[in-house]
């Protein structure tokens, strides 16, 4: 998972997919009604990253869990 953010100066956060622990998803009665939110990533140890004005969150949370599964090898 890579983010980045920033027009004049550029921030990065990388988590490497097999560090991910979690994904969660925040919506406020606006977000609902027009599909966004902000996406939480949690990683091992401390690492976190929210990742707000995400478009369709619900979907990118079920598209990582699916990646995750298939790399623990359940289905």
């Amino acid at each position: 998972v890579i983010i980045k953010t920033g027009l004049l100066s550029c921030n990065a956060f990388e988590l490497n997919l097999v560090k991910v622990e979690s994904v969660q998803v925040r919506q406020g009665f606006f977000g609902q009604m027009f599909n966004y939110g902000t996406v939480c990533v949690n990683g091992t140890g401390s690492s976190s990253q929210d990742i707000s004005g995400i478009d369709r969150p619900l979907e990118f949370k079920k598209v990582v869990n699916k990646i995750l599964d298939g790399l623990n090898g359940t289905r």
